[in-house]
């Protein structure tokens, strides 16, 4: 007989923050990630000394107040990986939230805890943050919907900076309606209806070329069943040669991003010496490997990429790939470092098209592998948030 899982419990603290007014999520209830303020508590981001050198938060993030403010309950605050910095899961000091659609393995990160409360059903929604897949991967792993939105269209305001010209707040559901509702909310948009919605998506050939072949089957089959596996385009045909890796992708972001999380967060870290789980803090060494002499050709690359892929989407093209590279791995899986990695590096150069060229994403769930939870994304122009949420809604999602 297997040795019983351990499981840890998805929360930092429960507690009910009562709505404020009435809207599209009467009676619902939602948690917050501990990146995110609230009003009275501690945002402790998952490490400890980061709690003990922090005070209490003066008021909510924005983000919280406008939910709050249609209607939603907040009960409580959720773990994340230490400092967002993980797409794994697995907190040294807090646990890993258990992952109830398969007990076994990780539940994903950094928004693990917001992941694994709404697959155990603590609540209808949950809020995270996402620089690189850190909604899109925990809900893939977990079997929930999640959405990442344009870039800058929620506000940052009382969330923990990371990789500012990354990062962004998305949302956690069950089930495509509460989502959209709730990116509506936070994000200020009117919902568009299903009807309205356009044709077959394309398929991103190199990123189902870099996924385990049973995951691309499930994703297959699931859009074949709706009717709507569109064709393949390749990222030469949409970036050009500049663009036709999906490495070139992944470097290009985390050259960037490891810049700005050591702008962000290099000063505390220095002064108040925290102690780090082995994963993140092998993450943090990597920011000593960044050449900053080549921080401006990197940021014209990005925004070559940007602008190309952008215009691809404009038109309304909306494109699909998994989730992720494979399912979860299991729990207590030692990882090297996160470029050599085969789950690590293939998974992180999924997410990377949405955060380079700031673009929303949605991820579905479409069934089990090897008994784990995977998941389908779908990616629209940036803006067209409403837009990509209705054509993923039209797909009976």
């Amino acid at each position: 007989m297997a040795e019983p899982v351990e499981a840890t419990d998805p929360f930092v603290a429960c507690f009910r923050v009562p709505a404020t007014g009435r809207g599209p999520l009467d009676g619902s209830t939602f948690v917050a990630k501990d990146l995110i303020d609230v009003a009275g508590h501690v945002t402790g981001c998952g490490n400890p000394r980061w709690r003990e050198t922090h005070p209490k938060a003066a008021a909510h993030a924005v983000v919280v107040d406008l939910l709050l403010a249609s209607g939603a309950t907040l009960v409580g605050k959720a773990i994340t990986d230490e400092l967002a910095f993980s797409i794994v899961g697995e907190n040294a000091h807090y646990g890993t939230p258990l992952n109830p659609r398969a007990p076994d393995r990780v539940p994903g990160g950094s928004s693990s805890g917001s992941a694994s409360a709404v697959a155990s059903g603590f609540c209808d929604f949950a809020i995270g943050t996402d620089t690189t897949g850190s909604v899109r991967v925990p809900a893939a792993n977990c079997g929930v919907f999640a959405m990442r939105p344009s870039h800058g269209r929620v506000s940052l305001a009382g969330v923990m900076p990371f990789a500012p010209s990354f990062d962004t707040v998305g949302v956690l559901a069950r089930d495509v309606g509460t989502l959209a509702r709730a990116m509506s909310v936070v994000a200020g948009f009117e919902t568009v209806s299903p009807r309205a919605a356009g044709g077959r998506p394309f398929r991103l050939a190199e990123a189902w070329d870099r996924t385990d072949p049973a995951v691309a089957t499930a994703c297959r089959e699931w859009l074949a069943a709706r009717g709507v596996d569109g064709p393949p385009v390749s990222l030469a045909e949409i970036a050009g040669a500049e663009g036709a890796s999906p490495d070139t992708w992944l470097e290009t972001h985390c050259q960037l991003q490891w810049a700005e999380i050591d702008a962000s967060l290099g000063t505390w870290i220095a002064e108040a010496r925290p102690a780090f789980g082995a994963l993140i803090a092998a993450n943090f060494a990597l920011l000593q490997s960044v050449d900053r002499a080549r921080l401006p050709e990197r940021v014209r690359l990005r925004e070559l990429l940007a602008a190309r892929l952008g215009e691809r989407l404009a038109a309304g093209a909306v494109l699909c790939f998994p989730t992720t590279s494979a399912p979860a791995p299991r729990k207590g899986h030692v990882f090297g470092d996160r470029r050599d990695d085969p789950y690590m590096a293939r998974t992180l150069a999924l997410q990377t098209f949405a955060s380079i060229a700031r673009l929303p994403q949605v991820t579905v769930p479409v069934g089990h592998v090897g008994g784990a939870p995977v998941g389908i994304s779908f990616l629209g122009a940036r803006g067209a948030d409403a837009e990509l949420l209705a054509r993923v809604t039209a797909l009976g999602a």
